[in-house]
Order: C-alpha cells, then structure tokens, then sequence
C-alpha cells in the first residue's frame, strides 16, 4: 500500500520501509474512525488533524480490533470478524461497538442488556411459578372430584343394595301371603263344595232369566218403533238407516248376551265375589295378591261348580277357563255382523219397498196463491190471489226457484217424507236480493210452504203455507 506521508510503498512492516511512519499514521484515513462512514469531520482532503495525522481521500477503514486496514462500509470486519457497529438498546441509535457506552444516551450496553435478561428472567420465573401454583390447584380439584365421584359412587351402590333388599324382603312377604291366601281360598272351597254348586247354579239360572227377559223387552220396543213408523209415515232415507241400526243393536245384543262372546262369564264372576266376600268377612281385608282365575281353577279342581265334574257342563267350564285369562276380554264379531247384515237388508226392505220412491231431477211448476188478508175468523177478511208464473224444484240438490214478478225466490226443501202414498214437502222462501227484515218466521225467511205431491212426476203439487207478515195462504201448483 502507499504510504500517506512519503507517498512510496508502505511495506509489510509496522513502519514505513521508506519514511519511517508508524503504520496508523502512514496508513490510517481518519474518516475510519468514525461510526459514519461517509465522514463527518470538519477537516477537509489534503489537510491535517491536530495530532498532525494528514488527512487524504481514501475508501478505507482501519479496524479497531486487529488494526487492518479495511473497506470503509464495512459493518463487519473481514479479517477478525468483529462487528465495528452496534444499535443502543434503549435509543436505538447506531455507534462504533468499542465503546461500552452509547454516545447519544450514555447508556452502558452490557449493563442495559444485563438488566433486561435480568427483568426476562424474573418474568419467566415468575410465570413458572404461577403455572406451577395452577397445575397443584387443577391436580387437588381433580383429586377432590374424584373423592366426591367415589363417595356418590359408594352411596348409590349402598342405595341400590339396599332397596335390592327391601324388594326381596317384600317379593318375599308377597310370596308368602300369596301361599296364604292360597290355602285358605282352597280349605274354603274345600269345606263350601255344595254350598258353592249351588250358588253357581243359581247365578246361571239368574242369567238365563235376566237375558230372556231383555231379549223380549227389546225385541217389543224394536218392534213397536217400526210399526209405529209403519203406519205413521217416514222418510225413505231414516227408514231405510232406522232398519240397519236396528238390526245391528239386536245383533249386537245377540253376540254379547246369547253368543256369550265375553269369555269372563257371570257364573265365573258371581263365585269370585262370593269367595271374595267371604274373605272379607273372615280376614278383615280384601284379597290383595290372588289372581281371579285362581279362585276359578281352584273350584274346578274341586269339582264345586258342577255336582258331577264330569258332566258336560263341568267339562264346557273346563276348556272355557284353558282359552281365556284375566286380561283378556275377547269379543266374537263374526256372529253380531252377519246378523246385522241380515237383519239390517230385511227390514230396510220391509219397511221401504211398499212404497214409491222419492222424487228425483227437478220439476217445473205454475199456478197462484190465495193470501188471506186479515183475521182469518172474522167477517171482514178478505183474499188476494197472486199468480205464480214458474216454480222449479231441484228434489235432487234440495233446491229451487219460484218467479212472481221480475225476479225470482231462492227455495229450500227442508223436508219430505211419505203418507201412504203421498209425498210431503216442506219449504222454505228467501228474498236474495232484498232480504226480508223482521220476519216472523225468523231468519229472514219470507215464506213457508208445506204441500202434497200425490203423484211425484205428473201430480199436482197443492197445501197452505205462511208469509213473513204472519198472513196465511194457499197455494196449487200444476207441472209443466
């Protein structure tokens, strides 16, 4: 390198070979030691700093470490490797690393450093500290919900044992007065054998008696409304529904009284209440735990129902008791609806073929009405006839129109039924578009009508009838 005093070639010495400078002076810029490296002396090139160091323009550094020159932007050195600048840690300005302390805020690096590992360490501790106090709290938590969770686990298991206990000891005591009543159902009938045949037999001879007599009393009512409705006159339609009701009430009556479809007879019963009742009388108490049916098997074990067990009433109560239990109240309908068809289709067609249908379509009509003007009774009354240009009945909707001057009259028929062999119909008039308002047939309705068709589809259709004035009238009709 060039020396900066002599201007020859330095050498490899500490000294010039030439001058004899030391190799700071003869090799060192003074711009190197300072933390900017673009410089920032007052001194200009060419010149001389007051130790008498010249000064000239050079692109290099001297590092402070191992005092080889260098490139003058070099953060790091690039023959011992130290880094030639550091930030402040509290300013954040950038200064030469060999000074311990900052030259803008005089802190000491190490000591600054020192004191926030210090800080960090403390910090850490004390969070290990607090996440070991929390982990100790968690693991006595758990240890005391355990304790908790084995003591209701012990309770229940005591809890359970112990009602296991009580409902062995109270099966047991139900065993028991089971076995007791029992016995004592079987000494009774043991000792009760004629007394409780003949108890049966009069329960039986009580039922026979009690179903004849309701057959008779209904089979006269069912027989007195029909003829009543015979003669009186019906309409085709309740006759008809009348007559299959009927006949499935009587076979229905017939299935459940004759047929004996309830399997848990009144015989069967009426022991059951006796032996009952003389338990009652005796213990104080009803029976609590005996099955009916034991009562029953018992008595037939016995042979106490029947004088002779193997007769055949006493073997028909035995298989009637192998086919049936307490739950069971088992009802045979096949009997009670083949009946009912029967009956229903025989008197539907008694009581309506006789007579001619029902008028059916719609009809036209016309004619007048005589109003009665006035109190019907006294002398003063007087007619007004009022001409009925056209009158439809719809017999099939229950509808119709009747014209007495521009507009026309919604009718209903409310009724028809038959008298022998007339057809009598009930009508009922409404003013559509004037509505009739304080009527006294109520409902806005502006007449009634109740006439005869004698002969449905070619007859005159004549009667009387009411206005909404209270006026009566009576009208006849032709068909068109």
């Amino acid at each position: 390198m060039r020396c900066n005093h002599c201007g020859k070639d330095f050498g490899d010495g500490l000294k010039c070979q030439h001058c004899g400078i030391d190799r700071v002076e003869g090799l060192g810029s003074f711009n190197g030691f300072n933390p900017d490296t673009m410089g920032s002396s007052p001194l200009s090139s060419g010149g001389t700093t007051p130790g008498g160091i010249s000064v000239t323009d050079s692109k290099n550094m001297l590092c402070y470490s191992c005092g080889e020159i260098i490139p003058d932007d070099s953060v790091f050195c690039p023959i011992c490797r130290t880094r030639l600048y550091v930030t402040c840690p509290k300013c954040g300005r950038s200064y030469s690393s060999q000074y311990d302390n900052c030259n803008q805020c005089g802190t000491n690096r190490q000591d600054y450093l020192d004191k926030l590992e210090q800080e960090k360490q403390i910090k850490f501790r004390e969070e290990a500290e607090r996440q070991k106090i929390e982990a100790l709290k968690r693991k006595e938590e758990q240890e005391r919900q355990r304790r908790e969770e084995a003591a209701r686990r012990r309770r229940e298991d005591e809890a359970r044992e112990q009602k296991e206990r009580q409902e062995a000891q109270k099966r047991q005591l139900v065993l028991m007065a089971i076995d007791s009543e029992n016995k004592w159902i079987e000494r009774f009938i043991s000792n009760n054998t004629k007394l409780l045949s003949r108890y049966y037999k009069t329960q039986r001879t009580k039922k026979t008696l009690c179903t004849t007599a309701v057959y008779i009393i209904v089979t006269f009512i069912v027989v007195a409304m029909f003829l009543s409705i015979r003669f009186l006159g019906s309409d085709f339609y309740e006759r008809g529904l009348f007559g299959i009701f009927s006949g499935f009430f009587l076979a229905f009556l017939n299935g459940a009284i004759g047929f004996e479809a309830i399997k848990f007879t009144n015989e069967n019963k009426a022991i059951l209440r006796y032996v009952q009742n003389a338990f009652y009388d005796e213990n104080g108490r009803p029976l609590r735990y005996t099955n009916s049916w034991v009562i029953i098997t018992t008595c037939i074990q016995y042979g106490v129902c029947m004088e002779v067990p193997s007769s055949p009433e006493s073997l028909y109560l035995r298989k009637s008791y192998d086919q049936q239990t307490d739950a069971e109240v088992d009802i045979n309908w096949t009997k009670p609806f083949v009946v009912t068809a029967i009956l229903g289709i025989c008197f539907s067609l008694f009581f309506v073929w006789p007579y001619p249908p029902m008028p059916k379509g719609s009809i036209s009509y016309s004619g007048s009405a005589i109003v009665t003007m006035g109190d019907p009774l006294s002398n003063s009354t007087k007619k007004q006839n009022v001409p009925i240009s056209k009158v439809i009945l719809n017999f099939d909707a229950r509808k119709g129109i009747i014209i007495y001057s521009a507009y026309s009259l919604e009718l209903t028929i409310k009724r028809m039924y038959r008298e022998g062999a007339e057809i009598h119909v009930l009508i009922e008039e409404r003013d559509l578009k004037n509505p009739v308002k304080g009527s006294k047939l109520g409902e806005g309705i502006s007449a009634v009508y109740e006439g005869i068709i004698p002969r449905y589809r070619y007859g005159t259709f004549s009667g009387s009838g009411k206005n909404w004035k209270g006026q009566f009238f009576s009208f006849k009709l032709e068909p068109v």
